[in-house]
């Protein structure tokens, strides 16, 4: 149990702190595109492993609940940015 314990905290450490690593990554200077690119493709990679350990009730609590906050996200930014700005190739899903 101690183990558990300690892989974890370290897990749960490291989700809190990447975020702030792909803002970072996404606000910095130079290439922007190219750092927001970098930062999708972590973040769903991240997120590809994570499911991946998942058994066959939560992948697909995962997916319906993924696809609806995605679903959400979408109607936002159409609503507040019409002019479609926001998206990028390919941007349209993930898996």
């Amino acid at each position: 149990m101690k183990e558990f314990l300690k892989s974890l905290s370290s897990y749960s450490l490291a989700v809190s702190l990447f975020p702030i690593e792909m803002a970072r990554s996404v606000l910095s200077y130079g290439d922007r595109e190219h750092h927001r690119v970098s930062a999708v493709e972590a973040l769903d990679s991240i997120t590809g492993a994570t499911v991946r350990q998942f058994g066959g009730t939560m992948i697909a609590t995962f997916s319906a609940l993924d696809h609806a906050q995605r679903g959400l996200i979408a109607v936002a930014f159409n609503t507040l940015l019409p002019s479609g700005s926001n998206s990028a190739p390919g941007a349209s899903g993930r898996r």
